[in-house]
């Protein structure tokens, strides 16, 4: 009992520093020879992150539990979307002019708690909505986020996933006004 519960505390500790290790120096590398943050995130990191997986997933195969291998990727991958970052926008415009009256954007996993992104809220108030407009305010999103890199993504993909979402989040907000 006391040898399993060592080799389970030193398991973790091993996967803990080695994923830290492989992401920070896979990450490290590909930067270096000038490749994105966001191409960074998607591959080196993406495919690091997705280590653990595999192999229970190859395990499973093996052994024949397949429905196992299959709800191992689908649920890792839907926990690593919803644990890299959320963005949620609402706004409100005059009715009369269709300018914003009032915009809100939350950042989930952005930073240490929960934020909102008040610069891009500010960048959308009195102003008609368009893409231009949208795209500003995506970015001062990126911008004020406190992103850290992980095991899950680099600062760079979460800063960039954090612009693309927030443009998404105000768009789908816009066409919810317009109907």
């Amino acid at each position: 009992m006391f040898l399993g519960v060592i080799l389970v505390l030193a398991g973790l500790l091993l996967l803990y520093y080695g994923a830290e290790y492989l992401v920070t120096g896979s990450s490290r590398l590909a930067l270096s020879m000038g490749v994105r943050p966001l191409v960074v995130g998607l591959t080196v990191v993406a495919f690091a992150t997705s280590m653990p997986e595999l192999l229970v997933s190859l395990f499973a195969a093996v052994r024949g539990a397949s429905a196992m291998a299959a709800g191992n990727v689908i649920g890792s991958n839907i926990a690593n979307i919803g644990l890299i970052l959320g963005v949620a926008a609402l706004i409100t415009t005059d009715e009369t002019k269709g300018l914003c009256q009032e915009g809100r954007i939350a950042l989930g996993a952005v930073a240490p708690v929960p934020m909102r992104a008040r610069e891009a809220e500010a960048v959308l108030r009195g102003k008609a909505l368009n893409d231009p407009v949208i795209d500003l305010a995506s970015e001062r999103a990126s911008g004020e986020a406190s992103p850290v890199t992980d095991i899950r993504a680099s600062e760079g993909y979460r800063r960039e996933m954090i612009r693309a979402l927030t443009g998404r989040a105000l768009r789908q907000a816009l066409d919810n006004i317009e109907g």
